[in-house]
Formats: structure tokens, sequence, C-alpha cells
């Protein structure tokens, strides 16, 4: 036996080698058939001897100098024919070797591969992805920033704001010797947001809006007068407080667009809320690399403490989110809208909105704004003929119960259609009343 425990043609017993017909082989290089269903045949070979195996590493039958393996036992053996199909034979006949059995081989010898091939698994992207601008997949947002906030929420209040640009909070792993190290993936940038809320009186609604506006990076009120407790609400939760005589809903904001830190401004209402969704569609918006210069928001209208989805209340929008550098609102006294010079999109989530709570809430701003109505009409040279004061509360009340399914709505859709016409009456009506004083005065000046 050779000195790794491989037999050949000397170690056999001639009666123990069989040929594939069954017949004692009589020597030559004839193939052999042996495995493990000789079993006669295999009982009969001679058991290992370590000095013969010494003795044959000079006569290189098994391959001398080479490292020496563990001679298997006879059941363990398994015997073929070394020679290679490409090589010649050797002289001396078949090298026959014990290799492990198949169970073995796998844990024991590595898969051999020619020089020059490639490995079929390919390598594992090292170097991050750069940052695509897009929202990340729910995922990684648990582990960029946490929910409710698409993954990036912002830096904390006070910290630098110049360069105009919000970071999601990284992660950092922390190694086994102590010090750590960035993540991978790269933080997602937004811009950053001004929010905007001008008050006056609103204490019973203004801490509900500032709180659904608290992860706005700058959170500004813009303040009228109020005597009711709205300043104390404001400072205890908004960034900055600011107090300004009121001329007008659009005089009021253009004079606080002004007054803000950054690009993109949100405005609302103190009688608004901002809901989750809707949070988390400006900022995507805001992280968007192809955003518009502006975005309408649906608004969600509430009456006595239902939504109204009629009327022509479901089709209420207002542009509320834009670049404050490419718009401003018009001069207008009532229903001011920006005028945006760019592009605008649409949000899907809404808004929500409660303008009236009650009918004291709702006659404090009708006497407001029915005066703010009468003096835009006068601008325009509208004038309050009397078709206009018979005619046009009929058709408001009839478009909103009827044509735009007000009647669904029940005794709330009769209370607010009536006093959507008893608006436009008041408007017309304080028209005619400044048209009474002004004929007055010149017939005064005669």
């Amino acid at each position: 036996m050779s000195p790794r425990g491989e037999l050949v043609h000397e170690d056999l017993d001639p009666g123990a080698v069989l040929l594939r017909d069954g017949r004692h082989a009589r020597g030559g290089g004839r193939g052999l058939a042996l495995g493990s269903r000789r079993g006669a045949a295999r009982a009969r070979l001679p058991e290992s001897d370590e000095g013969a195996l010494d003795a044959r590493a000079s006569d290189h039958l098994g391959g001398a100098c080479r490292v020496a393996r563990a001679c298997l036992a006879p059941g363990q053996q398994r015997f073929r024919a070394q020679a290679r199909r490409d090589r010649a034979r050797s002289p001396d006949g078949d090298d026959l070797r014990p290799h492990e059995p198949r169970r073995l081989a796998s844990s024991c010898r590595p898969a051999r591969r020619r020089r020059g091939d490639r490995p079929s698994v390919p390598s594992l992207q090292r170097n991050p992805l750069p940052a695509s601008g897009r929202a990340v997949s729910s995922l990684h947002a648990r582990r960029l920033g946490g929910a409710g906030g698409g993954g990036v929420p912002p830096p904390p209040r006070g910290a630098d704001r110049g360069h105009g640009v919000s970071f999601g909070s990284e992660e950092r792993v922390q190694s086994p010797g102590g010090d750590s190290r960035k993540p991978e993936t790269a933080p997602r940038a937004r811009e950053y947001l001004s929010a905007l809320v001008t008050a006056k009186n609103e204490a019973r609604t203004l801490r509900g809006c500032l709180e659904s506006l608290r992860w706005a990076e700058e959170l500004v009120v813009v303040d009228s007068g109020s005597q009711d407790g709205t300043l104390e609400i404001a400072r205890a939760i908004a960034d900055r407080v600011l107090q300004h005589p009121y001329e007008s809903p659009a005089a009021q904001k253009n004079w606080a667009l002004q007054q803000m830190t950054h690009r993109w401004v949100l405005i609302l209402d103190a009688d608004e809320r901002v809901t989750p969704g809707l949070r988390e569609e400006i900022e995507r918006a805001l992280a968007d690399p192809g955003r518009r210069d502006g975005y309408w928001i649906h608004r969600e209208n509430y009456f006595y403490g239902r939504a109204i989805r009629s009327a022509g209340w479901q089709r209420d929008k207002v542009l509320r989110l834009f670049d404050r550098t490419k718009g401003a609102y018009a001069p207008v006294l009532v229903h001011e809208e920006i005028q945006l010079r760019g592009r605008a999109g649409a949000l899907r989530e809404k808004l929500l909105h409660e303008p009236y709570h009650d009918l004291d809430r709702y006659f404090e701003k009708w006497n407001r704004y029915s005066l703010w109505s009468a003096e835009e009409l006068r601008r325009r040279g509208v004038r309050a003929s009397a078709g206009r004061l018979l005619f046009r509360p009929w058709l408001r009340f009839l478009r909103m119960y009827f044509l735009e399914g007000g009647i669904r709505e029940g005794r709330r859709g009769i209370v607010l259609c009536w006093l959507a016409a008893f608006s436009v009456f008041a408007k017309y009506a304080r028209r005619w009343e400044q048209e009474m004083r002004e004929r007055e005065v010149r017939e005064r000046g005669r």
C-alpha cells in the first residue's frame, strides 16, 4: 500500500479482484469492477500496515513526497482509475487511489475552477447609490427617520438653516471597537418650509392649527390685535409671533410673506388643520427635484361637526403651498388667491377646514365679509340693481341646494344654502347703501 493509503495492483489479492463479467482477474490493464457490491471480495482485502506504507514511499507507487492522507477503512474506500482522459497512462498501469466518499468530498475539498474563470456570484455593491430624490420605501423610511414623516424628520429648531435644504437624520452604526460609522445610504434632502398662520381672536381653534404644523422648520403667527388669549397660545408653540394692523386678508398675508425665512411657504388660517397624510405629501413634493412652483390643496369643510361633501363645497380648493419668490396675493378684499408666476400642481390629500362652529361665529364673519364684498363691487363698478337684489339670492339657493346636491345634507343643507343666499343679498344690500350715501354726497355738493 502506498504512503497515502492508496491501493495498487501489488496490494490486491488476485482472487479479490473481479471483472465486470464476474470472473477473477488474471492481470493486465483491463478495467476493474470494484465497489460496494463486491462485499465478498472486499472482505478479503488486506488491512493497511504503516510499515508497508513507509517502505513503499521510495517506490513512488502512490505518489511519494506527497502529503499523506488518513487511510480510510475498506468499507469507506472507493476505487477509480485516476488517469486523465487527455493524458497518457502511467507505464506502471492504472494508479488506483482511494478517495473520500461523496458525503465527505463536498466538505473536505474545495470546488475546482479553471484558471481565468470568473465566479458565478456577482460582487456586492460597495459604493452607495446617489440619492434619486424619490420617496424611499417604508422599510428604509423607518431606518432613516421614523413614521409619519416619509422617513425625513425635520432638523431641530434652532439648527443652522442657511442652506435652505433639510436632511433626514443619519443613523450611525456602532462598531465592535467603539467607533461609529455612517450608513451607506445617503440622506434624502428636501426644501425647508416656513408655515404661516394669520389670526385675530382665534383662541378656540389656534392651538389645534399650530399643533398640526409643528413639523415645519419655521412656524410664524401674525396677529392683528387679539384680546382673547390668542397671543399666549401662539407664543407657547410658534417660533415667532408678529403683530401687524389688519387691512384685508390679502394685504396681511403679503406683508407676512416678506417676513418669512425660507422660500417655500405653507399658509393656513386658524380654523384649518394639516392631516398626517397631507404632511407626508407636502414633504414628498418638497423633496422632488422636478417639483412645481406651487400646489393647490383641496379643503374638506365641516359645518356643525360634519363634513359637507355637496352644495359646491366639495370643489373648494386653495393655493397655499408655493415658492414665495414666484407668487403673491392679488390686491382684493375677499376671496384672495395667489397669483403664481410659474407652474402649479395639485395635491391629493385634503386640508381640514371648519369655518363656522356656530351661528355667532358665522354672523361675526358675515358682517365683516359683507362690507368687504360691497367695497369690492364698488371697485369693479357693479351696481346693486333691483334685479340683483331680487333674483341673485334665489339663484344662489337653487344652485347650491338642488343643482349641487345640498339637498342630500338634510337640515344642515337647508341652513347652509339659505345662509349663503342671505350673504349674497347682504352684499348687494350693502352696495345699495353705499350708492345711497354717494348720492347724498353729490346732492350736498351741488
